[in-house]
């Protein structure tokens, strides 16, 4: 099952989550990559709250600023970062963040948010996770269910629908879905 996805181009495609097809029991891999020719799976690790082990966990989100620099997370806070030729795994310390981490977006690997349930909003500046306040609370696990008390910088989120006529989409007006700030 793949839980998302990040295109860099036509040959660089990778979907995360976890894929059990034609794989036996524990061996399952947690990220594919389409590289313009076929599927490349990987078991990418994760580091365990509180200690140096790390393991093989279902992938909840990735993002992608280049071939060089991916960033996969679990929804539990533990992340890996691709450097163009290995992993560095890692996790989010505690009290930088709040629950469970759905979606993750960004202009850079120096300007980078996570968003998880209940409003909750984590950047990442390039040296560390900062936990945000946000005036969003609901149970919705993308950010992309309201506009409402949100704002894309450089873009306008006024002028649409009520919050009951409005989609499950994020908002016609608000065009660019990627980085959500506090209004």
């Amino acid at each position: 099952q793949a839980n998302d996805l990040a295109v860099i181009d036509e040959n660089n495609v990778w979907a995360v989550g976890k894929f059990p097809q034609f794989f036996a029991e524990g061996q399952a891999p947690n990220a594919v990559k389409w590289n313009g020719h076929g599927y490349e799976y990987s078991k990418i690790r994760i580091r365990a709250l509180g200690s140096d082990t790390s393991w093989v966990d279902p992938l909840q989100t990735i993002t992608a600023f280049s071939e060089n620099d991916v960033w996969v997370f679990t929804h539990t806070g533990g992340y890996s970062r691709f450097y163009g030729t290995n992993w560095s795994t890692d996790r989010i310390p505690l009290g930088s963040k709040r629950g469970t981490i759905t979606k993750a977006w960004g202009f850079s690997s120096d300007n980078l948010y996570l968003i998880g349930r209940n409003g909750s909003i984590t950047h990442y500046d390039g040296q560390s996770f900062t936990l945000m306040e946000s005036a969003h609370r609901s149970e919705s696990t993308s950010p992309h269910r309201s506009c409402e008390g949100f704002q894309v910088p450089g873009h306008s989120c006024s002028g649409h629908a009520p919050a009951s006529t409005r989609s499950t989409r994020f908002p016609r007006r608000c065009r660019h879905p990627r980085l959500l700030s506090r209004r």
